[in-house]
């Protein structure tokens, strides 16, 4: 690496650090209820980090995560989330790589997930699965509890090979949600983390059994309940 490669890659480095640290500062203005600093921080590392070319996107989530409960207290900050969410439906669209748009629609369902507003998912979800059904695959489990809620079989049942791999698949999702969370220094806001993200794997396992149910495969449904009673 010459010394113009070193410099650059220790710039972009420290832009990541400082980016990243403005989540912490909006973190500390929420718990002291100056709610219009921590939207502020949250607006300018959003509108400012390009984190859709970022191989991990963790920090991303555990900002949506907090924007997200912001702004079921802050009105201003349900109006910016909104904005921003249709700003990401547009980019993602016109992604230039697979990569970047599967960090673009990350975003979407994560705060789609977070605010209960799981159909525009679907929706999106299909409409990618039409175009590039390989991206699809692999962005399925992030909105297969969705896809359940609103009852569409049809996607869902090319993606259901056997429940074995279903089950495993969302049961290593999970356990690996659930290391990245315990990084979360603050213990309050790690215990909460973890709640939800446990809350979602059990009604996801309970969407896949109601599945199998609905659409009367009983050799899956036996082993699906055989694999969630070990």
């Amino acid at each position: 690496m010459n010394q113009y490669t070193t410099k650059v890659f220790l710039f972009c480095l420290i832009l990541s650090f400082s980016a990243d640290a403005e989540i912490t500062k909006a973190e500390d203005f929420v718990e002291r209820k100056e709610y219009s600093k921590a939207l502020d921080e949250l607006s300018t590392y959003y509108e400012g980090n390009r984190f859709y070319d970022r191989e991990d996107i963790s920090e991303i989530n555990r900002g949506l995560w907090l924007w997200v409960n912001l702004s079921k207290s802050y009105q201003p900050a349900q109006n910016e989330l909104l904005n921003f969410k249709h700003k990401l439906t547009t980019e993602v669209r016109s992604a230039t790589s697979d990569s970047c748009a599967k960090n673009l629609l990350l975003a979407i369902f994560t705060i789609n997930s977070l605010s209960q507003e799981g159909e525009d998912s679907v929706l999106l979800f299909q409409e990618l699965n039409a175009n590039n059904e390989k991206l699809a695959e692999e962005l399925y489990p992030y909105v297969e509890s969705e896809l359940f809620t609103y009852k569409k079989y049809l996607t869902i049942d090319k993606y259901i090979k056997h429940p074995i791999s279903r089950y495993y698949k969302l049961t290593s999702y999970h356990e690996k949600m659930i290391t990245e969370l315990q990084k979360i220094e603050d213990l309050k806001r790690r215990q909460s983390a973890v709640e939800h993200f446990t809350r979602k794997y059990k009604e996801r396992l309970n969407s896949l059994r109601e599945f199998f149910e609905e659409t009367n495969r009983t050799e899956e449904l036996n082993i699906l309940n055989t694999l969630i009673e070990r």
